[in-house]
């Protein structure tokens, strides 16, 4: 494990290291955080434990950039969620839709969705 990824898992095991960190490590974090689609967590976290405004401008401005794209999937998955019910309906079906993993989670208003990247849609439908 290279020196950036421990430097990444520190930070999300411990958010309230971010503030500690220069702007040079900053620099080398923010890619490796965004190619494992972590910066919108780092971000989420960095703010619950109130280390948020210890970090640099420039950090805070591409981990916000990151929250915002990561919100961007949850209104998008409570889109779809919203059209495949209403397709059920539409067909007849009337049967409930239950969403699974982080579609679950987002609708069931979970803590642990804030910062995730949710890319598809699971879900489950009862057998006709």
């Amino acid at each position: 494990m290279n020196d950036e990824v421990r430097r990444l898992l520190e930070v999300v095991r411990d958010p309230g290291t971010a503030a500690g960190l220069t702007p040079s490590q900053w620099n080398t974090l923010l890619p490796v955080a965004r190619r494992h689609a972590l910066a919108a967590r780092i971000a989420a976290d960095a703010r619950k434990a109130g280390s948020w405004r210890g970090l640099p401008d420039r950090a805070r401005r591409q981990l916000q950039a990151a929250e915002i794209a990561c919100e961007s999937t949850h209104v998008a998955i409570r889109f779809e969620l919203d059209r495949a019910s209403r397709a059920l309906e539409d067909a007849g079906l009337g049967r409930p839709l239950i969403a699974m993993k982080g579609a679950a989670c987002l609708m069931a208003g979970l803590s642990a969705v804030h910062g995730r990247f949710i890319g598809d849609l699971d879900v489950m439908v009862p057998h006709a």
